[in-house]
């Protein structure tokens, strides 16, 4: 399946703008191969990663996430632990059941 037009336009605007919640959109749809982009995990991690690096609480989550079970990176629970507690000092929810749960 070919990219979506929302799919390549998304990542047009992702790496020409560099807003975190742009960047954090790409990484979601090349995590879960959506709107007809390939599933690329280290692709999406790498995006991840320059959002979560703009503090966008949702990215600093998933890229903990991705480290807790090495999806796209090296598993590392060192960095998950420090991306995920980024998050849930935020008030990400989800961030903070990951961490409790590490």
């Amino acid at each position: 399946m070919a990219p979506t037009k929302a799919g390549k336009r998304l990542r047009r605007v992702a790496e020409k703008k560099g807003r975190a919640q742009d960047q954090y959109d790409l990484a979601n749809l090349l995590y879960h191969g959506w709107e007809g982009l390939k599933q690329d995990r280290v692709a999406a991690a790498a995006w991840f990663r320059k959002a979560a690096a703009q503090e966008h609480a949702g990215a600093q989550g998933d890229l903990g996430a991705c480290y807790v079970h090495g999806e796209g990176v090296e598993q590392n629970l060192e960095l998950a632990v420090t991306w995920l507690g980024k998050a849930a000092e935020q008030g990400e929810v989800q961030a903070m059941h990951n961490l409790g749960f590490l």
